[in-house]
This record gives C-alpha cells, structure tokens and sequence, in this order.
C-alpha cells in the first residue's frame, strides 16, 4: 500500500504519534517527543529519512517548515500550522492541515513558541540551525 500524506496523517491520528514520516509503502519514523525536537534531530542526525518523505506532525510552525523544506520532503501535514510555515513552503510541495493559525504559542501559551520565533529572525536554515540547537540545550532536550 503506497502511502499518501492522507495516510501519513492518519497514522498520526490513530497512533497518537506527534510526528510520522512515511515513504513509499513504509513507516519510517515515528516519535511521541514534543516541539521542535524530532524534527531537529532527523534534520540533524538522519536527513536521508526526511529526503523525499511524507512528514505529518502535530505541529508545523515556521521552523519546521524550514528544516522539511531544506531536507527535501515531498509533502508536510499539521494538526496545526502556522501561516508563516505555510508562506517558506513552496508550492511544489503536497501540504495539510486541520487549522491554521497566526503563530504557533509556547506550551503555556502565553505567547509565541520561541523556535517560531528564532526562525522569524532569520532566512537561513544554517543560521536557525544553530539557534535551535543552542535553544534545546538550554532547556534540557539536546541532541
């Protein structure tokens, strides 16, 4: 059975996952890790799994959005999506969501989410690359 972002994002449902990346007829990754981490890490550590892959997660914020963008995915689908995630992700590319939002909030939700927000700062993957990581040890999720 060849997966489609539908199918992708309903693994991501039924699994209660908060990240699936899927390829051909194969679940590649799945992950129950909060934010920015996931993505970070096989951004980071494993980008051949990302290369050309159907990625569903429960968030997509700008940040994201970009490390999917520069690792070459084939589609990205969220639960949540931010209208700046949707504005770097080019048109070529098969995109989902069940709602879009002006930003995405920090987990108390008093404000912006501090990775959509470093990658305001910046147009360079490199640049946000380097944030993120300085931003994740900072509250203990390093890779």
């Amino acid at each position: 059975m060849k997966m489609t972002l539908d199918k992708t994002m309903e693994y991501l449902n039924k699994h209660s996952c908060s990240i699936v990346v899927s390829r051909n007829d194969e679940i590649l990754y799945t992950s129950n890790a909060r934010g920015i981490a996931p993505i970070y890490e096989l951004y980071t550590t494993a980008p051949e799994l990302l290369k050309d892959s159907l990625v569903a997660d429960k968030v997509i914020g700008r940040g994201a959005a970009m490390f999917l963008v520069e690792a070459g995915v084939a589609g990205i689908y969220g639960k949540l999506m931010s209208r700046q995630a949707l504005q770097v992700i080019p048109d070529t590319l098969e995109v989902g969501f069940d709602t879009l939002c002006d930003f995405i909030k920090n987990r108390d939700q008093t404000g912006r989410c501090p990775v959509e927000t470093l990658s305001l700062e910046t147009q360079s993957v490199d640049t946000l690359e380097k944030a993120v990581a300085k931003f994740l040890d900072t509250i203990g999720q390093g890779v």
